[in-house]
């Protein structure tokens, strides 16, 4: 079989799954609102929700059985426990109500761990309280992946992916949420998600053994890497269009901080696909020291606005948030004072169709950088009336 037969046979495939998912609904409401690899916004928060249900004759079962089926942990009372999100930067933690027992449960999709991140939220238990032996640490992951060695330190974690163990706890959730066909319905699009985001379906097992089959790795290794340089020449353009219509929105000459200008170019942009270690893609527009106006590929698909990390420069992230808190429909982290994730923006690390026919045209890629521009125009010139913006230094 030949590159042409391999794309042919793979086009067969896809139509004959695509007619199977034709059978029934194609729209999902979580890949429709948040970008499918946000951990924070998206997973973490359905989960939560999932988590912190109770029956209507008050029992805990979705708790209880990811207790004892997903996270191991025995002998973990439930009644009245606290599921809580974003507690002290936690993603998940849940704790017993006689504070002897807590499970902590950090959700990463692709993104990496901070400096002592894990032993910090143990250290946290341990200062309330908590027994050793108490503390549960999860490490929650597409695939199962161990945390850092700088994360975790010296201390046991329990590993838990989105492909091998979620998607059975979720089925249960599902049987248990019969009576309320909105839940039901809900939990089905998480599942479908999880399944796409970790390549579980059918269309993908059939896939991979079509590339098993004689020497049909080798071709598909080659399209691999033909695919990464498509995706890339895709992007690059982008990055010039939404450089011109910044500047156009903005009326004011942004200065790119000479030091991230190459991350638009070629070799930056296939590197952050392909995910190698340090990886970014972005235009980066100087406000002051330790603080940039931004557009960035980012972990978990494109966000614009201010990257100041408060850890750095503390009292220069409370202005910069304080300028920008009037502009509408921002959050802040602590790596950005002021940000936003656009309506319908791709992952260019995991671009879906929708997004692959945007960045191909000249009028889809305008399209897209005219949602960002407009804001992040209102953004700049909110930091610009506070005297935020200072000269770069030569």
């Amino acid at each position: 079989m030949d590159a042409a037969q391999l794309v042919t046979e793979v086009r067969r495939l896809r139509n004959r799954h695509q007619v199977r998912r034709d059978s029934g609904s194609q729209f999902n409401i979580f890949a429709t609102l948040r970008s499918s690899s946000d951990e924070v916004n998206l997973h973490s928060r359905f989960l939560h929700a999932l988590l912190d249900r109770r029956e209507p004759d008050g029992q805990r079962k979705n708790l209880e059985d990811f207790l004892t089926t997903v996270a191991k942990v025995e002998g973990f009372p439930t009644y009245r426990a606290s599921v809580g999100r974003e507690i002290d930067n936690i993603d998940l933690l849940i704790q017993s109500h006689d504070q002897k027992q807590a499970l902590v449960i950090e959700n990463k999709i692709w993104a990496g761990d901070q400096e002592q991140q894990l032993w910090r939220y143990w250290k946290k238990l341990r200062r309330r309280g908590y027994p050793c032996g108490g503390i549960h640490l999860l490490y929650l992951t597409p695939f199962g992946d161990p945390p850092s060695a700088q994360s975790i330190g010296n201390l046991q974690c329990s590993r838990v992916s989105y492909r091998d163990h979620l998607p059975r706890w979720l089925a249960r959730c599902g049987h248990r949420a019969w009576r309320e066909p909105a839940l039901r319905e809900s939990i089905v699009q998480y599942l479908d998600l999880i399944l796409n985001l970790t390549n579980s379906h059918p269309y993908m097992n059939d896939l991979k053994n079509l590339c098993l089959d004689d020497e049909n790795l080798i071709l598909a290794q080659d399209l691999t890497r033909a695919i990464v340089e498509a995706k890339t020449d895709l992007i690059v353009p982008f990055w010039s269009t939404m450089d011109q219509q910044i500047r156009v929105e903005t009326k004011d000459p942004l200065e790119r901080d000479p030091r991230y200008a190459h991350l638009t170019e070629h070799v930056a942009v296939q590197r952050y696909i392909e995910r190698a270690h340090g990886s970014d893609t972005g235009l980066y527009y100087w406000i002051a020291k330790h603080a940039w106006l931004a557009v960035t590929g980012g972990w978990d698909g494109l966000w614009f606005g201010i990257s100041c990390h408060k850890n750095i420069a503390p009292e220069l992230y409370e202005k910069l948030h304080d300028a920008a808190s009037d502009v509408e429909g921002g959050s802040h982290a602590p790596w950005a004072p002021w940000y936003c994730y656009p309506d319908g923006s791709p992952d260019f690390r995991n671009l879906n169709p929708n997004s692959l026919s945007l960045l191909k045209s000249e009028e889809g890629r305008l399209q897209l950088a005219q949602t960002i521009s407009v804001p992040i125009a209102k953004v700049w010139r909110e930091i610009n009336c506070a005297g935020l913006i200072e000269a770069r230094p030569g």
